[in-house]
């Protein structure tokens, strides 16, 4: 479906997004993570998130760069804290989008109590997230139907 949507994009997106496809697909890890998307039943979810947030449900492959749809990925402590979960929130930014980080925040450990490592929540937010970076850093703008436009 790459570059079969009504999307306004920079020139180079298109080429970077298939530059992404070929090294996803010169190793088991695209057919990997896909699986792992569709064993947790989370495709539909994950589009329905993107969707309602006036996105493409296409977003949902960022969740594969950041873990590979391993709900339980844990990365390692940075500046900004422990990126956590399938979409890799930092704490402060799964707070800021509605999460709860829970005791075990500072841990390099998965938590049960924590909303990032809920599939269904840290989707919502995830795409509440990418709306934000869109319409405000990039000038990309979401529209009604789904699509994105560049500029005002």
């Amino acid at each position: 479906m790459l570059g079969e949507c009504e999307l306004t994009v920079p020139e180079d997106f298109t080429k970077i997004v298939q530059q992404y496809i070929h090294k996803w697909s010169a190793t088991n890890r695209l057919r990997r993570s896909l699986d792992r998307m569709e064993e947790q039943n989370l495709t539909d979810v994950f589009a329905q998130a993107m969707l309602e947030n006036n996105l493409p449900p296409q977003f949902i492959y960022v969740a594969l760069q950041e873990s590979g749809f391993e709900n339980q990925a844990v990365e390692p402590t940075t500046g900004f804290g422990i990126a956590k979960g399938m979409w890799q929130f930092i704490p402060s930014t799964a707070r800021r989008y509605g999460l709860r980080t829970r005791p075990l925040v500072e841990l390099p450990v998965q938590d049960p109590m924590d909303d990032r490592f809920k599939p269904e929540a840290a989707a919502r937010a995830a795409a509440r997230y990418l709306r934000d970076i869109y319409s405000k850093d990039t000038g990309f703008q979401p529209s009604r139907d789904g699509l994105i436009q560049l500029g005002p």
